[in-house]
């Protein structure tokens, strides 16, 4: 079986046992589950509030379970802000320390996949707002660079982000979405995020959308290639 992409979103996680007991099961049984040459996509909301303390449990989960050079992190608005809406400096330094830690890079090829990691996560001049999001014009060049590698290899590309393309909550929503659905259909890609807990799926000619559902409410991951 070729390798495969195990993905996941929204763990949430509070440097609090009972609290995370179900996400952390259910991560345990997807590295399990996970064979050689496999990675374990994670699309944001890692932590509920990005703070030291949750950033230094999912650090140490993530070491325990052995995810260093596996794990393909994507940041979320909770992992750079205080309830998924404050922005802080220091959160988003924690995060930068965190990839740096893991090893996980900017793109990887996973058997027929090229898979990018993308910043959906809205950064402004003002304090708020940042449970929205904009992928932005220097995301969305990373992302056709990325597109037209793939093709070029002959690999599918897939863009990995954390906010939903296709959210109809306005509070949720991605400001640049029709930008990304332009891309993704145009360059035949498939996007895949989380973000609003809800599990959903699109389709086109040649292109697919998935949303994923929070990790510790589904219980398992989606399994994309092989």
């Amino acid at each position: 079986m070729s390798p495969r992409l195990h993905c996941t979103a929204d763990w949430h996680l509070r440097a609090d046992a009972r609290h995370d007991a179900p996400t952390v099961a259910a991560l345990r049984r997807v590295v399990a589950a996970m064979l050689p040459g496999d990675w374990l996509l994670a699309c944001g909301d890692l932590t509920d509030n990005g703070s030291d303390a949750e950033y230094a449990s999912l650090r140490a989960l993530l070491l325990e379970l052995r995810l260093e050079g596996r794990v393909l992190l994507v940041p979320g608005n909770h992992d750079v802000g205080l309830q998924g809406l404050l922005v802080q400096a220091a959160a988003r330094g924690r995060w930068a320390r965190l990839v740096r830690e893991l090893r996980s890079p900017a793109r990887v090829q996973v058997g027929s996949l090229l898979v990018g990691a993308l910043d959906s996560c809205l950064l402004t001049p003002w304090p708020g707002d940042l449970a929205e999001g904009r992928l932005g014009a220097r995301q969305a060049a990373r992302a056709q660079a990325i597109c037209e590698d793939a093709h070029a290899a002959c690999l599918r590309p897939v863009l990995a982000m954390h906010h939903w393309a296709w959210c109809r909550d306005s509070a949720l929503r991605l400001l640049d979405a029709e930008r990304v659905k332009r891309l993704v259909a145009d360059e035949r890609a498939t996007v895949i995020a989380g973000h609003t807990h809800c599990a959903e799926e699109r389709s086109g000619p040649g292109w697919r959308g998935l949303c994923l559902g929070a990790l510790g409410a589904v219980g398992r991951a989606e399994a994309v290639g092989g």
